[in-house]
């Protein structure tokens, strides 16, 4: 899991291949933003001013999401940890 900057919304990676916004006052799912293809993700990390997040794939693969306009950006192949 990542907190947004400002604390308000926290990002947490899912075993259905999603990264998950949540309204951490209303402890509420605000946004589902889907890796593709499928894989289980393993980890989110979110960028300093809350655009971006890269999630770890099970499959050494790399999800990058625009979190402002809530859609994925692609992904890196080929990491091996």
């Amino acid at each position: 899991v990542a907190f947004l900057p400002g604390g308000e919304y926290l990002a947490s990676a899912s075993a259905d291949g999603e990264i998950k916004l949540w309204d951490v006052l209303s402890v509420t799912e605000v946004a589902a933003l889907k890796v593709w293809p499928a894989g289980v993700l393993t980890s989110v990390a979110v960028s300093a001013d809350g655009a971006l997040a890269a999630a770890g794939v099970d499959d050494g693969r790399i999800a990058l999401f625009d979190l402002e306009k809530r859609k994925p950006l692609g992904v890196i192949r080929g990491h091996k940890d």
